[in-house]
């Protein structure tokens, strides 16, 4: 069956909690959630997240080639870039 990444079909009461909120939004295609380029969340006004990061099958609608471990290992590596430049920038984990 897979994992099922479309937003209003995901069993999650936390995925629900955030899309009511309008805090995460489905991408444009509706095949998982927005993301930007660096892997924050985008939320329903357009706003991007930047403490919201994701990796792996929920970024399917902004990265196509998203489930296999060279494109994990590549997001995991820029999301812990980016948070390490959080912390420099804060001084704050």
């Amino acid at each position: 069956m897979g994992i099922e990444t479309r937003l209003q079909y995901m069993r999650s009461p936390l995925m629900a909690a955030l899309a009511a909120r309008g805090t995460i939004a489905p991408d444009a295609h509706g095949l998982g959630l927005e993301f930007d380029d660096a892997g924050a969340l985008v939320a329903a006004d357009g706003a991007t997240q930047p403490r919201l990061l994701g990796i792996g099958s929920a970024r399917i609608g902004h990265d196509w080639e998203t489930t296999a471990i060279p494109e994990l290992r590549a997001q995991a590596a820029a999301i812990s870039e980016r948070l390490v430049g959080m912390e420099l920038e804060t001084g704050t984990p």
